[in-house]
């Protein structure tokens, strides 16, 4: 699927990325190819990198509060 030409606001994004999950080598990697697709799209990923006692209400109230109108 390619990418739109977007022409309206890129548009902020809150981002949440589980660093350990997976091959812990390869996620620094994934996380730039995520963000790399999600600025294709026209989007600003604000990322969080969760740890083990993350509190997912928290980050997305906070998201929520900041603007963000969508969790990635």
């Amino acid at each position: 699927m390619q990418p739109k030409n977007h022409t309206r606001r890129p548009k902020r994004i809150k981002l949440i990325f589980n660093p350990v999950s997976g091959t812990p080598r390869e996620s620094p990697i994934q996380l730039m190819d995520v963000i790399q697709a999600l600025q294709d799209w026209n989007f600003v990923p604000e990322p969080y990198l969760t740890e083990p006692d993350t509190d997912y209400d928290r980050v997305v109230k906070e998201a929520v509060e900041q603007g963000i109108g969508m969790i990635v």
